[in-house]
């Protein structure tokens, strides 16, 4: 598990998204619910070029009637955040009542500085999309 206090928002689809990375599940990143044509997204400096293996997403555990965890993950590794390559992409299973931490590994370790993570629906019915914390991890020796 990589130490995300080093890491920075560079940018995000809505306010507050540094919440992601302060290491407390109590303070969540809320934004509109994202669309397929209004997707959330957040791109994180992670400080220094890294061999990422995967990015953890850890949802809200606070109930929440009117915010959802995001139900799928468009994620992209970049060095220089202008040249984008595809990581990884799918659905987090039952991110919706497990409310536990999903850990996503990538198909091979990924050489990169930024990391961006694009949400383009909820896992159910809500007005709001709503995720405690992001984090990575390298692959084990």
């Amino acid at each position: 598990v990589l130490d995300v206090t080093k890491w920075k928002v560079v940018s995000a689809s809505a306010t507050g998204a540094e919440r992601l990375l302060d290491n407390d599940a109590a303070t969540i990143w809320v934004q509109a619910r994202p669309t397929p044509d209004a997707p959330a997204q957040v791109t994180i400096d992670l400080g220094a070029d890294t061999n990422l293996a995967g990015f953890s997403l850890t949802p809200s555990r606070q109930v929440m009637t009117d915010a959802a965890p995001p139900k799928g993950y468009i994620a992209e590794t970049s060095l220089d955040n202008t040249n984008w390559e595809p990581a990884a992409a799918g659905e987090f299973a039952n991110i919706a009542y497990a409310m536990s931490t999903q850990r996503i590994a990538f198909a091979r370790m990924r050489r990169t500085r930024y990391l961006r993570l694009t949400f383009s629906e909820a896992a159910v019915p809500a007005a709001k999309l709503a995720i405690a914390g992001i984090g990575g991890f390298v692959a084990r020796p």
